[in-house]
């Protein structure tokens, strides 16, 4: 079903706290990241936080919480789309950064392709959008009218690949001709296809490489092409527990603390990349390995230098410096955290593309937030490879 929604709530909270507005003056600043407030808060129209629950919320370290708002990305310059995971919906809005305000472009919802709906990316050149189930495992691609912004209703292509049932994280290459996406599933898996299109707008996407997961009990959840195609990011961490009526049940891959670091039992690692073939092992380096608590999502910034990785647990979004040569973790330059930060089960990210914005989709209370990390000024852009 498609439909526009013009009676959503958009929150414009004014900024309490100054922000850096130079990388330079962040790096300078490391033992005392910044915390801004958003600039933005968008409630879901017709969030399913107003209905009754249909079903057992999951649990984050102790916390219960509903999967709603988990995705977002940017596309077309001023425009971006979220993804809801228990609504089997996706909105699509254009930005206005100068009134800070949210304009519906269109909804898409419970299309029969959508199976809980969990994360979404666009291509490079805003012409195709790809969507990842967590019910049935399918991997849709759409085409996207770079004129109307509208997404086409009918995937023009669908990835479907035998044992995989729950879909989670996707990213397109930088030249849009690969597309990757991991699985949550037992053990889970690394999977990246090749995309043909030819003249007359035919899709045929075919899965090239699949990378099964060395981390179990955790999952490959986010993942994320470097802007010049040279690396990939994994986020790796647990599954959320279930919680049935009568008390609460297990089910984390593994038991907690396995890992036995009190940073966390969740990580982030960064491999080499060439041509859709993902490197089995990640890059060497001391810092090779972010440790965090559940992280999920993760994108790379338009300058190469920067990265940005959400986790659901510690309800924080954490910006990281790389290496710009060898691609390798650096330092933790800004953390957005509670209270100012107003996240809550923080989930998908989008990056506009000119670098300024940042979008994050919350889980816990069906809410996109924008940010401006370094106030309104463009922080430093390398071209793409």
């Amino acid at each position: 079903m498609t439909r526009t929604t013009p009676d959503s709530r958009t929150t414009h909270p004014n900024s309490s706290r100054e922000t850096s507005r130079l990388l330079p003056r962040l790096r300078d600043s490391l033992d005392t990241p910044a915390h801004p407030e958003p600039i933005l808060l968008h409630t879901t129209p017709h969030s399913a936080l107003a209905r009754p629950v249909d079903h057992a919320p999951r649990i984050i370290r102790e916390r219960p919480r509903r999967a709603t708002c988990s995705g977002v990305a940017w596309f077309h310059g001023d425009c971006l789309a979220t993804i809801h995971l228990v609504d089997n919906a996706l909105h699509t809005y254009r930005f206005d950064a100068e009134a800070r305000t949210l304009t519906p472009i269109q909804s898409l919802v419970d299309l029969d392709c959508f199976a809980k709906p969990e994360n979404l990316a666009f291509s490079r050149d805003g012409l195709l959008l790809a969507t990842t189930n967590s019910r049935d495992g399918a991997v849709h691609v759409f085409a996207v009218d770079p004129e109307t912004h509208l997404v086409d209703p009918q995937p023009r292509a669908t990835l479907r690949t035998e044992g995989d049932v729950n879909a989670h994280g996707v990213s397109f290459s930088p030249c849009s001709r690969f597309l990757a996406f991991t699985t949550v599933d037992e053990p889970g898996f690394v999977r990246v296809c090749r995309i043909h299109r030819d003249a007359s707008g035919r899709i045929d996407a075919e899965v090239v490489q699949s990378l099964p997961n060395p981390h179990a009990p955790l999952k490959p959840k986010g993942i994320d092409f470097s802007p010049d195609g040279r690396f990939v990011s994994i986020c790796y961490s647990p599954n959320a527990a279930r919680m049935k009526k009568r008390g609460i049940v297990r089910f984390f891959a593994g038991i907690a603390g396995a890992f036995g670091d009190r940073r966390g039992n969740g990580f982030l690692l960064v491999h080499p990349h060439a041509e859709g073939r993902i490197a089995r092992d990640p890059i060497p380096g001391a810092k090779r390995r972010l440790r965090l608590n559940n992280p999920d999502d993760v994108k790379y910034f338009p300058n190469r230098s920067l990265l940005v990785v959400t986790d659901q647990a510690a309800d924080t979004a954490t910006l990281v410096q790389l290496e710009e040569r060898s691609g390798a973790l650096r330092e933790r330059v800004m953390t957005l955290a509670n209270p100012p930060a107003q996240l809550s089960f923080p989930h998908g990210i989008g990056i506009s593309e000119d670098g300024r914005y940042l979008a994050i989709a919350n889980y816990g209370d069906d809410k996109l937030a924008i940010y401006a990390p370094w106030g309104e000024a463009d922080p430093d852009r390398s071209s793409a490879g």
